[in-house]
């Protein structure tokens, strides 16, 4: 293990914190209110088609009811925990460690006039001490690899569901074997500029939901289906190096606040540059996948 992954390790509340009241703004502004990837089941779908054939994927699979109370685990603004609750009508908590994340979920659901969902900072590797009821399914979408425990994390989860409730998960995950250099060249510099601890593998996953006693509905590697994700990023993070100055940079980081902190806040918004490129090559390179799960207590 690398120094800088037990830094990632050990400091993963604060780093993904000061990432995500970093990027938010940029996010808004160049790939919309959803931060995880569409599935392009049809490759001619343009991006706002591919995302909510995905979503009602989702919904779909978690089998979730009118009169049904689930979770949304890392709901970042809460954009997702706001169609869940408009499109089943059932009632959302969502979580997440980012306050000025929740500070935005919670006025946009207010703009909305969305009554049915509540949101709540919530330690996920503490999620089974903070949040004290029963949920009767979940969504953790993209969140995982931000976590310094997956198998902990996903125990906390089975932990807060109602028997029958099902998982809805996407992670992104590196390949079931790679090579050190792979693994140093490309994987390393990755969750580096990503800001991840590590990334789990299709197969490591699969033997965590096992052990914690998970009925796999569906494990499914969807690396094909995103793919026009990474080549999204990489158009978009080339034609905004051309347009860019710190002025701008600045701006659309939108959270005066966070830039109070000195240089590190701009150093992670020139990294997510880097971030974008890496996507492509990994995926290019055949080193990361992404995963899609069902899972059932």
């Amino acid at each position: 293990m690398s120094s800088k992954q037990t830094q990632r390790l050990k400091n993963y509340k604060s780093m993904v914190s000061l990432y995500y009241e970093t990027i938010t703004g940029p996010y808004l502004q160049f790939w919309g209110e959803h931060f995880h990837e569409a599935f392009f089941d049809n490759p001619h779908d343009d991006f706002d088609k591919a995302l909510l054939k995905t979503h009602q994927l989702f919904l779909a699979d978690s089998k979730l009811h009118s009169d049904d109370v689930c979770i949304d685990i890392g709901c970042g603004i809460g954009s997702f925990s706001r169609f869940v609750a408009a499109n089943i009508g059932c009632k959302v908590l969502g979580v997440n460690i980012s306050d000025y994340q929740l500070k935005k979920a919670r006025k946009l659901t207010k703009d909305k006039k969305v009554d049915n969902v509540l949101f709540k900072n919530v330690d996920i590797m503490q999620l089974d001490k903070k949040v004290k009821r029963k949920f009767d399914g979940a969504f953790f979408i993209d969140v995982g690899c931000h976590l310094p425990d997956k198998k902990k994390a996903l125990k906390n989860i089975y932990q807060v569901l109602n028997k029958g409730s099902r998982v809805v998960m996407t992670d992104w995950l590196q390949r079931n074997s790679l090579n050190s250099f792979e693994k140093e060249l490309l994987i390393e510099p990755f969750n580096h500029y990503w800001n991840y601890p590590y990334m789990e593998s299709f197969e490591g996953y699969k033997k965590h939901f096992k052990k914690i006693g998970f009925k796999i509905i569906k494990a499914q590697d969807v690396t094909e289906l995103t793919k026009k994700n990474w080549d999204m990023f990489y158009d978009i993070s080339l034609r905004e190096i051309n347009n860019m100055t710190l002025k701008k940079m600045i701006s659309s980081i939108k959270n005066p606040s966070i830039l109070m902190q000195g240089k590190k806040p701009l150093q992670i918004a020139k990294n997510q540059f880097y971030a974008n490129i890496f996507s492509k090559l990994c995926c290019d390179a055949g080193v990361f996948r992404y995963g899609y799960f069902v899972l059932e207590k």
